[in-house]
């Protein structure tokens, strides 16, 4: 991905010095740096065993905080046609939690009571890595005065890797009905429930990929004086692709678990800009930006080996992800 990436800036740059007399052909290149806030979510489901309703048997947040980004982004227009190509890489940092609930005594006693979370554990947050790459075309037509707006068409890919570490576990164990590894009770039922502190190290680990497919558009106004513009976009996927791994370190023996799911129109994003331009080769631009999908439902599979081979479980998995993003660039035009 990276030497793709490099090879895309190169070939725009030399593409732009060689047309540098033709003012049909211009380039810009923007150096970004952001801070995003997310949430990434993995679920398991079951259905209830008196109503067949289904609902949550896990559910695991990964909350991402004050994860700074650097980015460069590129565009090259020829007349009012764009090729955009960017690229973001996270600092890796340790801000953040991760939680993982459980909603166990139905699907171990068949009570017909999945209302009562019976697991629960929190643990810090070490996220090692986070790209995103994405590539997109579209087209400027001029609506009125000061006015564009530009149908879009773009892709972007995005990883993922975050550990957590350390914690404490609240556990309703069944005392009463002869197990004490069986959840029965609520996690938090002071008379049936345990605690249990993680010694220090890494818990659970998470890697997740997505593939985003985009349809959308950017309406654009610029200023008489041509020094501002401001810009609004929306987007949606008309399909998105996940793959989520998931490895339990701590459990004995270690359990890994592989998701893969997409769907349809689920994934929406939009942004809104604003750019200052300080001279004819150089402008300021702010950007806040979120993305949401809804719950990417597919296939999963379990092994206790890190290297497979995963064998297709009974129930059903689910994977999303939502964030927002604060953004100041230097634009400079060629």
């Amino acid at each position: 991905m990276k030497k793709l990436q490099i090879a895309i800036l190169t070939f725009l740059f030399f593409a732009t010095m060689a047309f540098a007399e033709n003012s049909i052909f211009s380039a810009t290149l923007q150096p970004t740096f952001g801070i995003r806030y997310a949430r990434l979510n993995e679920f398991v489901y079951a259905n209830n065993s008196k109503t067949g309703e289904e609902y949550y048997l896990s559910l695991l947040n990964w909350d991402l905080k004050n994860s700074f980004y650097l980015g460069l982004d590129s565009d090259f227009k020829i007349k009012n046609f764009h090729i955009v190509a960017d690229f973001k890489a996270f600092i890796p940092n340790h801000s953040g939690s991760m939680d993982d609930s459980d909603w166990q005594q139905d699907h171990n006693y068949q009570t017909g009571n999945s209302s009562i979370k019976t697991n629960y554990s929190v643990h810090y947050i070490s996220f090692t890595q986070g790209i995103n790459l994405g590539t997109k075309l579209f087209y400027d037509f001029k609506i009125a005065p000061g006015f564009t707006l530009s149908p879009t068409a773009s892709f972007t890919y995005e990883k993922y890797s975050i550990s957590g570490e350390n914690g404490i576990g609240y556990y309703g164990y069944d005392n009463t009905h002869g197990s004490t590894k069986a959840p029965y009770y609520a996690y938090n039922d002071l008379k049936n429930s345990q605690t249990f502190s993680f010694a220090p190290g890494t818990v659970i680990k998470l890697q997740q990929s997505y593939f985003f497919t985009w349809l959308g558009f950017c309406v654009k106004y610029e200023t008489p004086n041509k020094k501002w513009i401001f810009d609004a976009s929306a987007d949606i996927a008309p399909w998105t692709y996940v793959i989520s791994r998931d490895d339990h370190i701590r459990r004995n023996p270690p359990i890994y678990f592989l998701d893969i799911g997409s769907k349809a129109f689920l994934s929406y994003k939009a942004k809104l800009g604003v750019q200052y331009k300080v001279s004819d080769i150089f402008a300021l631009r702010l950007n806040c930006s979120g993305l949401l999908t809804g719950e990417l439902k597919g296939k999963n599979g379990q092994s206790n080996s890190p290297n497979g081979p995963f064998k297709r479980t009974v129930g059903k998995s689910g994977s999303a992800i939502k964030y927002f993003d604060f953004s100041l660039s230097a634009i400079l035009n060629f």
